[in-house]
């Protein structure tokens, strides 16, 4: 079912023209990845921290689309739409048959899952990249002070 989703909304993203509904649909996009690959591991956490990761990326993103692009009303294309809808339905048949979710050997789940990234002779890498994207969040936030300047200039 989330196969035929992402499949779905990975349309709609190449379908569009808007770039804010471009930004709607790859977080969309993001949380069905984050739940899809959470459902291959024991806990969330490390799917939730790639959700994180991404909506940061992407929330910078949308900040800067909307300082330079014009305020323009979108319009939904009609032949689109009746494409997406018709689609829909077909795709979801199609992907009913989820072998991946259907495990019988104990040995392949454990391959499957992704705790080898917090045993021990990745967590140093693991560790040293958690440090490095916090010292990179906080020179970014030290460089790109509120009060200095506006992303676009007020004419």
């Amino acid at each position: 079912m989330i196969n035929s989703l992402i499949l779905i909304n990975t349309t709609i993203i190449i379908l569009s023209s808007h770039p804010l509904i471009m930004t709607m649909m790859i977080i969309i996009l993001s949380v069905m990845i984050a739940l899809k690959s959470g459902m291959f591991m024991s806990n969330f956490w490390f799917s939730y921290m790639l959700f994180m990761i991404m909506i940061g990326g992407m929330l910078i993103l949308f900040v800067y689309m909307t300082s330079i692009a014009p305020n323009n009303m979108f319009k939904i294309n009609q032949k689109i739409l009746i494409v997406t809808v018709m689609a829909s339905p077909i795709m979801i048949v199609i992907n009913t048959n989820n072998s991946l979710m259907s495990f019988n050997n104990k040995n392949m789940m454990l391959e499957m899952t992704m705790m080898k990234y917090i045993n021990n002779p990745t967590m140093m890498v693991t560790i040293t990249m958690i440090v490095y994207l916090l010292i990179v969040l906080i020179a970014t936030v030290k460089i790109a002070k509120i009060g200095d300047a506006p992303l676009r200039q007020k004419f």
